[in-house]
């Protein structure tokens, strides 16, 4: 399969470098860090097993990539509005979205072609050391998502392929709705205790007020008529007890989830995608 993935950050070098490994042809569309990219080649490191370095040819403009099966479109929230004229240039028999779009989703739906395009969310985290190397970790609690269309058991069987976990949604709206609502608190707090996360995992009362900050949006999210997606969120979130919550959580900030997924991202996000992700919280739930 040839592949392109559009997007140098954590995200796109881990699918890049494990759809390459797997056998498949991949371009890296890598604007403004093609050059120091294509020296070093992508050097992966999954927490427990050893680091890789795969070299794909890297591209800074998508047009020259040439035609592809499939494009993966990993960039921030934050820089979706410069990368749409480069995505317009992308030529793409498929193209799925690896990118946190809680408002919005039915325009670049437009924008890219309903018949190719598939909005999905990346199933890894993680961060770049200072010597390059990603450091990541499988998110167990949150496979790689994939919205339900005609296309989806390609893409999911390329990804399966490339030894990432993957599950299938009817609807990637609400899913991402609901997604922003939870990962914005839970960010917004490790923001607010400088990044010690371990710290935050041992405030019971700190934990608590971020449950009840989350239950409270997806409560309106409801009330506007949204479905909470997934089942699970929905369940520790709105069903169970606050203390049972509570101490989910706070063994989950203490884990790999969150040192290795919230914590990177929470504090390299906190100037850029985080104040974005607030004020879609915001627009979404008038809170």
């Amino acid at each position: 399969m040839r592949v392109l993935v559009f997007g140098a950050g954590v995200i796109g070098r881990i699918y890049a470098a494990r759809l390459a490994l797997a056998g498949n042809q991949v371009v890296l569309v890598a604007r403004g860090s093609a050059a120091t990219t294509q020296a070093k080649g992508i050097r992966i490191h999954a927490i427990g097993e050893r680091e890789r370095t795969v070299r794909v040819p890297i591209v800074a403009d998508a047009s020259e990539a040439g035609d592809v099966d499939i494009a993966f479109l990993a960039v921030r929230r934050d820089q979706l509005d410069a990368a749409m004229p480069d995505f317009a240039r992308i030529r793409s028999r498929l193209v799925v979205s690896l990118i946190d779009i809680p408002r919005g989703l039915p325009e670049f739906r437009k924008l890219i072609g309903p018949a190719r395009f598939i909005p999905a969310f990346p199933g890894v985290a993680g961060s770049v050391s200072d010597d390059g190397v990603v450091n990541f970790i499988d998110v167990r609690q949150q496979p790689t998502t994939v919205e339900d269309a005609p296309a989806t058991a390609e893409v999911v069987g390329l990804l399966e392929e490339a030894g990432f976990r993957t599950a299938t949604v009817p609807n990637m709206d609400s899913w991402l709705q609901t997604h922003v609502i939870f990962i914005t608190a839970f960010e917004a707090a490790i923001v607010r205790v400088g990044g010690d996360v371990a710290s935050l995992a041992r405030d019971y009362d700190a934990v608590h007020d971020v449950v009840v900050e989350v239950r409270r949006g997806l409560r309106a999210l409801t009330a506007r008529g949204v479905q909470v997606s997934p089942t699970s969120l929905k369940t520790i979130f709105i069903r169970m007890p606050l203390w049972f919550a509570t101490r989910y959580w706070m063994r989950q900030l203490a884990g790999p989830l969150g040192r290795f997924g919230f914590r990177p991202h929470a504090m390299k996000s906190q100037h850029t995608e985080l104040p974005a992700f607030l004020e879609d919280v915001h627009a979404l739930t008038g809170l």
